[in-house]
């Protein structure tokens, strides 16, 4: 019995599934596009705390720069930190 060949006999054999359902899919796309991606607010807000939470530490622990560097708040430490640095690159 002859067989007729067609264009889909010709065709490679599809490649292994990757992510096994459509949720992994999903998660894999996000996990890419997020190093693609601005800081989101929170997070940025989330490591100015624990800069801040550091260098109070530290200024306790006895660290001249960190003493020099005590503030009120957390905006007005980050506010000296950025005068702070400013003048030591000039």
């Amino acid at each position: 019995m002859s067989q007729k060949h067609t264009e889909r006999d010709t065709r490679p054999m599809p490649r292994k599934r990757v992510h096994l359902s459509a949720a992994e899919r999903q998660a894999a796309y996000r996990a890419r596009i997020a190093t693609r991606q601005p800081p989101r607010q929170r997070d940025l807000a989330a490591q100015a705390k624990h800069l801040c939470d550091i260098v109070r530490m530290a200024a306790l622990s006895g660290n001249p720069e960190a003493q020099h560097l005590t503030a009120e708040n957390d905006l007005q430490l980050l506010d000296k930190m950025i005068e702070h640095f400013k003048r030591a690159s000039r």
